[in-house]
């Protein structure tokens, strides 16, 4: 028994030094604007892919400051999977509590059409406008014809060679406000350029092999024979 528990503890602390299980990410510029976008340049988000495991990944679209996402393809992704479910759709905006954002539905096609940026295979489409446009759209895919190795897997490019869109909203205020209104909308799109995030921050290793090798020696103290 004593061996079991200081191998198992020993375990513990090897996974605390090398980062077992951290999940990797991936950041999409929504940086290109079709011509409706024309009079403000982007970039005007990202979206955030994170690899979860190889069948599982989330998803975050974040607005930058005095653009909201809403409407009709809220936010479009081209999912690297010929079969894929979504779940746990949310949306908020952190300009003002008085826009609600959504509600939501979600289509999971061959293609859709996005003005200017060709077809992607799954949109997300959010009630009405403005009054309901949001800040940050996030959600969960699950592949379930295949699998992902990677936080850059989870996506393909179109014909276009793009990887993710969004309808933007461009407001008469910067940060946005519920009582103006959006001057323009349009849509924008990652033009395939993907910039991989650094992994979270953790202790330094050295931190972590003290305080593994604290720990065995507690526990071999304890489990020790008493004369």
């Amino acid at each position: 028994m004593k061996r079991i528990l200081t191998s198992a503890l020993a375990s513990a602390a090897l996974m605390l030094v090398f980062g077992v299980g951290v999940a990797s990410a991936d950041s999409i510029s929504l940086n290109s604007g079709n011509k409706a976008l024309s009079g403000s340049p982007g970039p005007y988000g990202n979206a955030v892919i994170t690899f979860v495991d190889s069948t599982h990944a989330d998803v975050t679209f974040t607005s930058l400051s005095g653009f909201l996402f809403g409407a009709t393809a809220s936010v479009d992704l081209n999912v690297n999977a010929t079969a894929f479910t979504v779940s746990g759709i949310t949306g908020t905006n952190s300009d003002s509590a008085l826009f609600t954002p959504g509600p939501y539905t979600s289509s999971v096609a061959a293609g859709q059409e996005v003005d200017g940026w060709g077809k992607f295979n799954f949109t997300i489409d959010s009630f009405d406008g403005y009054q309901h446009s949001a800040t940050s759209i996030s959600f969960e895919l699950t592949d379930t014809s295949g699998t992902w190795t990677s936080d850059t897997d989870v996506t393909t490019g179109n014909k276009d060679g793009l990887l993710a869109a969004a309808h933007i909203f461009v407001c008469d205020k910067d940060p946005c406000s519920p009582s103006g209104s959006a001057t323009v909308t349009g849509f924008a799109a990652g033009n395939g350029t993907t910039e991989e995030l650094p992994p979270p921050t953790v202790p330094e290793p050295g931190s972590l092999v003290l305080l593994g090798t604290g720990l065995i020696a507690l526990l071999r103290r304890r489990l020790a024979p008493r004369g």
